[in-house]
């Protein structure tokens, strides 16, 4: 499929897929999971999000699976991915908003729900 297809208005699209299409668009060659590493699309989407809010100081992708969403009516399938990792706050109001509201696309359904707990001491 072309690029074009999934920056259309509303697409449902993983941020690593588009990644790799941008990357790759003549058709991603074999390996491309070693070109386009998920854990640092996966971080970079994360901090895109939180910017002016937090910076990340670590952060690791430890679970990915694939989960069918559905809304009005249509199913998409796409990967639920867990991030760790310690955040240093830049703005406490702009994150307290971000952390009110979520950071993901689908936050209705819980997706880009963030669980905080203060970082370990040492």
């Amino acid at each position: 499929m072309p690029v074009g297809y999934f920056t259309r208005k509303g697409a449902e699209v993983d941020a690593w897929l588009l990644e790799a299409l941008h990357r790759f668009p003549d058709s991603p060659p074999e390996g491309v999971g070693e070109r386009v590493r998920r854990d640092e699309v996966y971080a970079r989407w994360l901090a895109e999000r939180l910017h002016g809010a937090a910076r990340i100081e670590t952060v690791r992708m430890t679970c990915i699976e694939q989960t069918l969403a559905v809304r009005k009516g249509s199913a998409a399938r796409g990967p639920d991915v867990t991030l760790q990792g310690e955040l240093t706050l830049t703005d406490g109001a702009a994150f307290a908003e971000k952390l009110r509201r979520g950071v993901g696309k689908h936050t209705a359904y819980a997706y880009g729900m963030m669980l905080l707990r203060p970082a370990k001491e040492g």
